[in-house]
């Protein structure tokens, strides 16, 4: 489970379904993930793009930081990752289905 307030996480979802193309995948990763994190931790999200297909990661991040959240969401496109932070990644992750 992520720990997210449930309104933090709906208005993830929200902002998700509003810029992101059909199919795409969501996932968390990280602190707020493995039950390590801390009132201040930042949200890891990785976006999964499908096959020929184009995200505007830019402009949900910048909807993100435009948003009330109280925290510090970073997010990347799975493709532009290295490949050994990819393995990390699959090891725990949770996805925000939107």
């Amino acid at each position: 489970m992520i720990e997210i307030r449930k309104k933090d996480l709906l208005t993830i979802k929200h902002i998700a379904a509003n810029t992101l193309i059909d199919g795409s995948k969501l996932w968390a990763y990280g602190s707020r993930v493995k039950g390590t994190s801390y009132e201040a931790s930042d949200l890891d999200l990785v976006i999964i793009t499908p096959k020929g297909k184009v995200n505007d990661i830019v402009d949900f991040r910048e909807k993100l930081q435009e948003s009330t959240l109280p925290i510090l969401v970073q997010a990347y496109g799975w493709e532009y990752l290295p490949e050994h932070f990819k393995a990390s990644i699959k090891t725990c992750y949770e996805e925000i289905l939107f």
